[in-house]
């Protein structure tokens, strides 16, 4: 599809596409309707050849999606871009290790509806941007997996050590955290014997899109339980009657997610927009640490 200022292109035929000038050379973007229009119909969009820098991302985004969530009750530190919190750097962003597919924030009540990502330094290779389709994702999924999270929710337990929640929660004041554990519906408590604050949350392993209704599988289970199995006792995942949840499912959930995941090779100026209550999002190993991608994570998504 080609309009007056920019060109559709599917990424592939499960998900996603990619949005290029119509016109060699041009750096007119394309406008914030029609981009809503875009991302209702595929879900993922990845913007190529406009020339973004940072403040062009910054300008384009709140173009589109004028309010913004900061990182307050995250999983990790994060770092915030040029004193901007809602610029931030992206999980582990001096490190190479992979993250498996997750939802943004789904181990909380304030999720971002959409997420930016914008290439400032791309890899020197490796080191993609994954995305999977949630609601074909629940639909790949046997029907004993699917009842297993029809009867039972999940539950994440996190412990943040002294040190990292007061960057976590962004304050001092352990009053403010148990006021803001209340508010986004998580148990909390204060380890009296290393100061570390526990949270622990309870939750569907689904969402809904917020476009079509249907129901996608989107959550935190895999990144969870990979850092589970290398023993990482900061970050686990259960039942929500404390047992765990079966191997099979997990192989299931793994293999089912992979088979639906494409790869995003970051090229620089490149902007990614994501749509959070419907795909969950994840990245390869690289080897160099010369990858730099920053993130925003938008409040609300237009209809």
């Amino acid at each position: 599809m080609t309009t007056s200022t920019f060109t559709v292109t599917p990424i592939t035929e499960l998900l996603g596409a990619m949005i290029t000038p119509a016109e060699s050379g041009s750096t007119e973007l394309p406008d914030p309707a029609s981009v809503v229009e875009q991302f209702k119909q595929h879900g993922t969009l990845l913007f190529r050849g406009f020339g973004f820098d940072k403040g062009s991302f910054v300008e384009f985004s709140k173009a589109v999606t004028p309010s913004f969530v900061d990182y307050s009750g995250g999983a990790y530190p994060r770092d915030s871009i040029d004193g901007d919190s809602t610029v931030l750097s992206v999980t582990g962003h001096r490190q190479c290790f992979p993250v498996p597919l997750h939802g943004e924030m789904f181990y909380t009540t304030v999720r971002p509806a959409v997420l930016w990502f914008y290439c400032e330094h791309p890899p020197v290779s490796q080191g993609e941007t994954t995305v999977c389709d949630g609601i074909q994702l629940y639909d790949r999924l046997g029907d004993t997996t699917r009842q297993l999270f029809d009867r039972k929710r999940i539950k994440y337990v996190r412990r943040y050590p002294d040190s990292d929640w007061q960057k976590i929660y962004q304050t001092e004041d352990l009053a403010e955290v148990g006021r803001l554990c209340q508010e986004r519906e998580t148990e909390f408590f204060l380890d009296p014997n290393d100061g570390s604050v526990v949270t622990s949350f309870v939750t569907t392993a689904y969402t809904h899109d917020v476009y079509s209704g249907r129901r996608a599988f989107v959550n935190n289970i895999l990144p969870v339980m990979v850092q589970q199995s290398r023993g990482n006792q900061h970050s686990k995942v259960f039942l929500d009657d404390d047992s765990p949840i079966p191997e099979g499912v997990l192989a299931e959930i793994s293999e089912s997610a992979e088979a639906l995941t494409i790869n995003v090779a970051w090229q620089q100026g490149d902007l990614v927009m994501i749509n959070n209550t419907r795909c969950m999002h994840g990245r390869r190993q690289f080897d160099d640490t010369q990858r730099e991608i920053y993130v925003r994570m938008a409040a609300d998504i237009f209809h």
